[in-house]
């Protein structure tokens, strides 16, 4: 924790400000006119964000497809080939669940809400946390 306050504070205060959202309703804010109003376009979404999104697609996303497939089969560990070399942990219950959560809540957005996180998805290679089979 030291080196990440020494070496990105704003970072550290942004984590610790996004940690728990859960209770934030976009529907409480003031701002927006309307419940339409409360979320950002994916047109205008900020190079952050695709740049995390990017990010995630060449770590946490083969991690958590290769950690499904891994608690399917009853594995104690996942072994998942990424950039930097081959990556073996535990399974871990609590990711299966995460990336069953993604899906589900993906397949309950309209048929236009899909389209438009499917291209978010596909652009940024984390696609397959919808598509890829398990």
């Amino acid at each position: 924790m030291a080196l990440t306050l020494r070496l990105s504070p704003r970072g550290v205060a942004w984590v610790g400000w996004m940690e728990d959202l859960s209770g934030w309703d976009s529907e409480q804010t003031t701002e927006p006119e309307s419940k339409a109003d409360a979320w950002i376009s994916a047109q205008a979404l900020p190079p952050s964000l695709m740049n995390l999104l990017s990010e995630l697609s060449m770590g946490s996303v083969p991690l958590m497809i290769a950690n499904a497939k891994a608690l399917l089969n009853q594995s104690k560990q996942v072994q998942v080939q990424l950039k930097e070399g081959l990556w073996t942990q535990a399974t871990v219950p609590y990711q299966g669940k995460c990336l069953r959560w993604l899906r589900e809540q993906f397949l309950s957005l309209n048929s236009a809400d899909q389209a438009r996180c499917r291209a978010v998805l596909k652009t940024t290679g984390c696609i397959s946390l919808i598509e890829e089979e398990i």
